[in-house]
């Protein structure tokens, strides 16, 4: 077993885990989880969009007006 973090992403998951393992024992109050469910769900959402920011390219805006303007 590897327990080596390498990346954002795998320290993430590693916390992720422990506070859903610490959840499922009862370690939190209702308050408590509230909170916590709501930073995960925050996490979950910028991981989705900087996965689609990263697999979209980025288009680049070229001005034809001045390459015919120049002919």
């Amino acid at each position: 077993m590897e327990n080596q973090v390498e990346n954002l992403n795998q320290a993430i998951n590693v916390l992720v885990q422990g506070v859903q393992l610490a959840q499922s024992k009862g370690v939190y109050s209702f308050n408590d989880s509230f909170a916590i469910k709501s930073a995960l769900d925050f996490l979950e959402s910028e991981s989705k969009s900087n996965e689609t920011a990263q697999s979209t390219p980025e288009m680049e805006v070229v001005n034809t007006t001045e390459t015919a303007e120049a002919e």
